[in-house]
């Protein structure tokens, strides 16, 4: 009897002495954050580093059923020369942060810290919950937050042709809000002009064309100014598109409210800005006669990125929160089908949006026939939605890490293979700065890893006014023949043109 108590006493501690081994650190299994990539990171030996740190605005936020919250934290970092050891290789599923610098490598861990140094010597540290498999990922939020254009990289400028279209003049020292279109051998580019501010009575819209991209023609008014409610309208473009054998426009015409004029009939721009906004659609057969203007339901504005879908065929648009599809071979403008972000949708992602609301947006496709809608956000990242059933739902909005001034962002695309995307990088410091005019590329729809700066002069504002700067604003993009075309304003006081070679970009 004491002999087998003995043995069980043996074979106990024995058992002790192995669960104990097993769970050192070097064997142990962590549960880890689960992304998009799966990576084995390994620490190597690097010089310690001095680290300060600033937590980046884009984490991923949580909604409904999400129950993860990331926060990457970007560091800047002085080189010492005292050594690290090195530390023991982990094999897991990893986050890939990008910085302007470099591409690290963070592995999160249960309630812990764990960093591993890039070959730049910077690093980057995450605290973060673990996933079990209790808690749901929230899918829609790992898809946007795979969307970027990595700014760790420099870009190289690339050869372009430029034309002013239309210079600084003090009579109209304010010009914005370009549209472009191509028409039966012609490029036309519209923009507003007004007395001195941005959304100010008087402001009307004007139009010229070119047939070679280097002489343009004196601009035609075909969006007047009128008297309104309490003084002149105020007028803007708001897309070009070619449908059949007709070049359409669709553009807002704004009545103010008599409480934003003083007594002596002055606008005030302190005021509520309260009034009527109407929609109109005006068109061309010959590209020089414009048709009376249409009123159009309002909201009901296809915006400036009407295209053929590659994969479904549909005709495909979107503007601000809203997305229009149809299926007609030459569509109808009064016969799209529409859907859009619901109130609540908007308004749960502009309280995670630290209370700045998704304005305008533009969209491509990707091969899997999913349509994503790219939307600004005002916080230096675009945010994204998405549909994969032909438009006939929306998903929620999430953040991308897709860098992006306070500004509008164009996309474009020459197959599923090739989308362009040309805006301006956010500067944290100068956020209304919109310079320099840069060019993404993407072949997966979601790494937009090539770049091209396209112009970076920084033109010097003549007369200030209301709600003016941005070097450059709203690009407009047409692919006509072997030419990528770019409209934009400067300073919204000059409107000017840029073209860059297809062939340039694919090399």
């Amino acid at each position: 009897m004491k002999k087998r108590l003995v043995s069980l006493i043996a074979v106990a501690l024995l058992c002790v002495s192995n669960t104990l081994t097993a769970c050192t650190p070097k064997e142990a299994s962590v549960p880890t954050t689960t992304t998009s990539v799966e990576a084995t990171t390994t620490a190597s030996s690097a010089e310690q580093t001095d680290v300060t740190t600033t937590t980046d605005k884009q984490g991923t936020s949580t909604q409904k059923d999400a129950t993860i919250t990331q926060k990457v934290e970007t560091t800047k970092a002085t080189t010492t020369k005292e050594k690290v050891p090195t530390a023991a290789t982990t094999t897991s599923k990893t986050t890939v942060v990008t910085t302007r610098d470099e591409v690290t490598t963070v592995v999160t861990t249960n309630k812990a810290e764990q960093t591993t140094t890039s070959s730049s010597r910077r690093t980057v540290s995450t605290k973060s919950r673990a996933t079990t498999t209790e808690e749901p990922v929230n899918q829609l939020a790992q898809i946007a937050d795979r969307i970027n254009n990595n700014l760790s990289y420099p870009a190289e400028k690339i050869a372009t042709d430029k034309v002013l279209i239309s210079g600084f003049e003090k009579q109209w020292a304010f010009k914005h809000h370009p549209a472009l279109g191509y028409f039966k051998g012609r490029l036309y580019a519209a923009h507003t002009r007004g007395y001195e501010g941005e959304d100010h009575p008087g402001q009307h819209m004007v139009v010229s064309y070119s047939d070679d991209f280097f002489h343009w023609s004196e601009p035609k008014i075909i969006g007047p100014s009128v008297k309104g409610t309490a003084g002149e309208t105020v007028v803007f473009p708001v897309g070009m598109f070619v449908s059949g054998d007709r070049l359409y426009m669709q553009y807002y015409i704004r009545d103010f409210a008599a409480e934003c004029f003083d007594a002596n009939g002055r606008f005030n721009t302190k005021s509520s800005w309260k009034g009527e906004d109407y929609c109109y659609l005006t068109w061309t057969d010959d590209g020089e006669n414009w048709s009376e203007p249409k009123n159009i339901p309002h909201g009901y504005i296809l915006g400036q990125g009407l295209r053929k879908s590659f994969t479904s065929g549909q005709w495909i648009s979107a503007w601000g929160a809203q997305f229009f599809w149809s299926s007609d071979e030459v569509p109808n403008i009064f016969n799209f089908n529409e859907n859009h972000l619901t109130n609540e949708q908007r308004a749960d992602a502009k309280q995670r949006n630290g209370g700045k609301s998704l304005t305008e947006s533009s969209w491509y496709e990707t091969a899997d026939g999913v349509y994503h809608i790219l939307i600004r956000s005002d916080t230096g990242y675009l945010w994204h939605f998405q549909s994969d059933d032909g438009g006939k739902t929306l998903s929620d909005p999430y953040p991308t890490r897709f860098n992006s001034t306070n500004s509008q962002l164009d996309f474009i695309q020459t197959s599923t293979d090739f989308i362009i995307g040309v805006g301006e990088p956010y500067n944290p410091s100068r956020p209304w700065d919109a310079y320099p005019l840069q060019l993404w590329i993407s072949k997966d729809g979601y790494n937009f890893n090539k770049s091209y700066i396209l112009q970076d002069e920084k033109y010097q504002m003549q007369q200030p006014g209301y709600s003016k700067g941005c070097y450059y604003a709203y690009p407009s993009l047409v692919i006509e023949g072997d030419y990528l075309y770019i409209l934009y304003s400067k300073m919204k006081e000059v409107i000017e043109i840029t073209r860059v070679k297809l062939s340039d970009l694919k090399k």
